[in-house]
């Protein structure tokens, strides 16, 4: 038992010792670093640029067996996004995606255990009555409308990608409530309100769809994205 892990309670069932729990699955922290000795991660809308050697944990959060109960859905997230990384597409391009709702699963639980992360250490939830409603899907039998799609937003930085970790966000889109998650050049967005979606971008949803479609958008300057200004603005490479 850790001196952390001493006084906490799993936030699922209340059972205690908890264990140390990625935000982002090690595997992929370890991708986004590149070799570098640490990864470069963020919010969108909040000041400044964190360092992390293997990415964002909490021992806080969960016992062993609930930690163990996320395993799949992070072997397969980790599987998909390391498919999309590798593919060298400049178009939107698509790949097969065998579980969808294992994926949305993975999403969902990257952005409940950042929220648990953040509520153990006193900030606000941002969940509201989606806590309740993600901890059921992920936990336990329940499912979730909620079209989830993946983007390449080709940010760059002097004129090179940056291999930028967002962690998970809140956002609007297209007058919707949705979160957004940030793997390097790769964003996870999913929509998290009761409002109706666009029917046309059904036939993009990868949490229901048995293949991923891409979006791949034209590269820009990190700079001319106000959403990042606060992230980026303390580097004094960025010009903003």
């Amino acid at each position: 038992m850790t001196p952390q892990s001493r006084n906490s309670c799993c936030l699922v069932c209340g059972a205690s010792p908890t264990v140390k729990s990625h935000i982002l699955p090690r595997a992929l922290a370890l991708d986004l670093k590149r070799g570098d000795k640490h990864l470069m991660a963020g919010r969108l809308g909040e000041p400044g640029l964190r360092r992390f050697q293997n990415g964002r944990w909490s021992w806080k959060i969960l016992c062993d067996e609930h930690e163990r109960q996320l395993g799949l859905a992070d072997k397969y997230g980790v599987e998909i996004v390391r498919a999309i990384n590798s593919e060298r597409a400049t178009q939107d391009f698509a790949i097969p995606n065998r579980q969808p709702s294992l994926l949305k699963k993975f999403v969902l639980s990257l952005i409940w255990r950042a929220d648990a992360a953040d509520r153990v250490e006193s900030r606000r939830s941002r969940l509201g009555s989606y806590d309740a409603i993600i901890k059921d899907c992920i936990f336990g039998t329940a499912d979730l409308d909620a079209p989830l799609y993946f983007l390449r937003p080709n940010l760059t930085g002097n004129g090179k990608l940056l291999p930028i970790a967002v962690e998970p966000t809140r956002i609007r889109v297209r007058d919707c409530n949705g979160w957004k998650l940030g793997f390097g050049n790769l964003d996870a967005i999913i929509k998290l309100d009761k409002k109706p979606w666009p029917r046309g971008w059904r036939v993009l949803d990868a949490g229901v769809q048995t293949s991923v479609t891409v979006l791949n958008a034209s590269p820009s300057e990190i700079s001319e994205a106000p959403a990042y200004h606060p992230l980026i603005r303390q580097v004094k490479a960025f010009k903003i």
